[in-house]
């Protein structure tokens, strides 16, 4: 299997057509070389990595070599890292949710707990919304982090709810597979889409209602909906 991995290697290096996994690789090679390792921590400053939170194993091995954590000595750049664990989705790509508490941990031994900057608050999403997230997610996700289990913090909001337009959130049942005297999950959308543009209709911004200058609120009409689904099948 070794001499079958190294002849799929040769080839990849030949025709140039390598995968992102090689790259990766690679980069942990070259960067191991301790000439490049120091020229390149003289030469660096600074380190951004954002979305960390689906950063995997090899990636961070690779940071580590630039940024030794958590034992760091001598002159290496500064690492500065944001992202939310609750947002990883990349699993599939290699990608492992575990390596963001590792490096939290790690920094927090190299610089102190001051460095942890916690973003609790949302500029964008409306009291309403923030209340019926807080309230579902404190139900199905676990108050610390463990493992592939990540621990929710409650979420807050800059906005006044007297500066927000009119929101709701509906929570529309679906039937399950015992329960076949409920309406599908795609009957209850389409109801629902036709009650709030009809019979229950709720407001929009619009930037062209109004005197066409400064916009206004206006009823909902369908092409103002969209559907957001995880797979196309799902509808």
């Amino acid at each position: 299997a070794r001499q079958a991995l190294k002849r799929m290697d040769d080839e990849k290096t030949i025709l140039a057509a390598f995968e992102p996994d090689d790259l990766q690789r690679r980069a942990v090679e070259l960067v191991g070389i301790p000439a490049i390792t120091h020229r390149l921590r003289r030469e660096i400053e600074h380190i951004l990595v954002d979305e960390f939170q689906d950063t995997d194993p090899l990636e961070y091995d690779l940071l580590r070599m630039l940024v030794p954590l958590p034992d760091i000595s001598g002159d290496v750049p500064e690492l500065f890292i944001v992202g939310d664990p609750k947002q990883s989705i990349y699993g599939f790509r290699g990608a492992d949710v575990r390596v963001f508490e590792r490096a939290r941990q790690d920094i927090l031994a190299a610089a102190g707990a001051e460095r942890d900057v916690r973003l609790q608050t949302s500029f964008r999403m409306t009291p309403t919304l923030v209340a019926v997230v807080n309230t579902v997610m404190r139900a199905v996700m676990p108050e610390r982090t463990m493992g592939y289990a990540v621990g929710y913090e409650e979420l807050c909001t800059a906005r006044q709810q007297e500066t927000c337009p009119l929101s709701t959130v509906a929570l529309l049942v679906a039937r399950s597979a015992e329960d076949d005297w409920l309406p599908s999950e795609a009957e209850l959308v389409a109801r629902h889409i036709v009650r709030i543009v009809s019979s229950e209709p709720i407001l929009v911004w619009d930037e062209a209602a109004g005197d066409g200058r400064r916009g206004a609120m206006r009823p909902a009409r369908y092409r103002d909906i969209a559907l957001l689904a995880r797979k196309s099948s799902t509808f």
